[in-house]
Order: C-alpha cells, then sequence, then structure tokens
C-alpha cells in the first residue's frame, strides 16, 4: 500500500475540506480499529507484540521495550526531510488539537443542590 502525498493548503482551501466525512463508507475499517483496541485493552504488551509481528514484521522480546532509544529517534529525525518532518509536526498539531477539544470542561459551580 503506497502513501499517498496531499498539498494542506489546496485542501484546505477547497470547498471539500468543509464538508462532514461521511464515516459509513469505513464500517469495516472501524470494525477492525474497535478489534484491536479492544484486544490491547484485555491482553496488553502480548496483544501489541502480536500486532507489531503482523503489521510491522517485528517485535520486542517478551523482556524486552517498546520504548525506542531518544538516540535512535534522534538519527531518525535527522533523516526526515524539510517536507516529512513538516507533515508529521502538522499531524501531530491536529491529533494533539483533536484530542484537547474532547476533555469535558471542569465544573466551576457550587457543590450542594441545583
Amino acid at each position: 500500500m503506497g502513501v499517498k502525498r496531499f498539498d494542506v493548503g489546496s485542501w484546505l482551501d477547497s470547498p471539500m475540506s468543509r464538508r462532514r466525512l461521511d464515516l459509513a463508507q469505513f464500517a469495516e475499517q472501524r470494525a477492525a480499529v474497535q478489534d484491536i483496541c479492544a484486544r490491547v485493552a484485555a491482553d496488553g504488551d502480548a496483544a501489541l507484540r502480536e500486532y507489531a509481528i503482523r503489521f510491522d514484521g517485528w517485535a520486542p522480546t517478551e523482556a524486552g521495550s517498546f520504548q525506542v532509544p531518544p538516540a535512535d529517534v534522534a538519527a531518525a529525525s535527522k533523516r526526515l526531510s524539510a517536507r516529512d518532518r513538516s507533515a508529521l509536526e502538522f499531524a501531530a498539531q491536529r491529533i494533539r488539537d483533536f484530542h484537547r477539544a474532547q476533555v469535558q470542561p471542569t465544573s466551576t459551580g457550587s457543590p450542594g443542590p441545583a
């Protein structure tokens, strides 16, 4: 499966960016993601190892960690093109913004009967 690249500027300027995405077409993918999440919630690292082998062809040993050493992250980061780094930073910010919007505001009301 190839990676599709999109020009964010042209997407944001298009009428399509203001339309709501119909997710009904992704029912099969959504079910697969729900199954994976449920399995990881139930079986933890054992499920993660199984999925890592299935999707990535590699997983740490039972005693190993999924944590990538900081030196490896830094080395990989240096190999990224400016374009790819920008795309990843943009995606990361969108993810943070999305999850920040999901947080329920803390009540500031007084305790007691309503």
